[in-house]
């Protein structure tokens, strides 16, 4: 669960990193 769940912060992160 804890994996899944840093995956999606990261996936999130990287979505907004990609917007700036």
């Amino acid at each position: 669960k804890s994996f899944v769940y840093y995956s999606t912060f990261h996936s999130l992160l990287n979505a907004i990193m990609d917007i700036i």
